[in-house]
């Protein structure tokens, strides 16, 4: 099973990926976030497989996040 983790700031379209998403036997969302902070925490907690980023939100841009990502690893 893919793990997916979906960083975005567009709460009605991240639901709508969500159920879209669910539809799918071999993947399962196992959380969201709708800024660059709350989505590092998710990473750090739920260790996904996949990362569905938008690359502009508040407080941390998915370019930053990324970045802080490449170097904790």
């Amino acid at each position: 099973m893919i793990k997916i983790g979906i960083i975005d700031d567009n709460v009605q379209f991240t639901e709508i990926l969500i159920d879209f998403l669910s539809t799918f036997n071999d993947m399962k969302v196992i959380g969201a976030a709708h800024d660059g902070m709350k989505g590092m925490e998710l990473i750090k907690n739920q260790k996904p497989d996949l990362i569905i980023l938008d690359l502009i939100m508040p407080f941390s841009d998915g370019l930053s996040l990324l970045k802080n990502i490449y170097e904790e690893n």
